[in-house]
């Protein structure tokens, strides 16, 4: 199947098997016009439900909550010359420990891991 789109209508075109009277079958295009476009714009479910703002936030919560099991990839990059994506990677995270409470939720975070 093969699709075109126009400026503001959506074209479907397939190849089709067609009994013509006399000829036996015949190979002919048949092709269907929608004037909207699909519901959505054609996004995934998940990304009409969840508005922009919601992903970020996950996407936020899941990078913090990373460092737990990154924490040894992190230490051998940050005192033993590994890997400096992994200190690039989390060095946000390094800067938000000036904050006290911050470092020390994050302290008791990376313990539970290590532990």
């Amino acid at each position: 199947m093969t699709e075109s789109f126009a400026a503001s209508a959506r074209t479907i075109c397939r190849m089709t098997d067609q009994e013509q009277p006399g000829q036996g079958k015949v190979m002919s295009d048949v092709c269907t016009i929608s004037e909207a476009e699909p519901k959505g714009g054609g996004l995934s479910k998940l990304r009409q439900w969840w508005p922009k703002s919601v992903r970020v936030i996950i996407a936020v919560i899941l990078y913090v909550f990373s460092i737990g099991p990154m924490f040894w990839y992190w230490y051998e990059a940050e005192n033993m010359g590994g890997n400096p994506l992994m200190r690039v990677l989390y060095a946000p995270l390094r800067l938000l420990c000036v904050i006290p409470q911050i470092e020390d939720w994050l302290n008791n975070y990376i313990n539970w891991w290590i532990a």
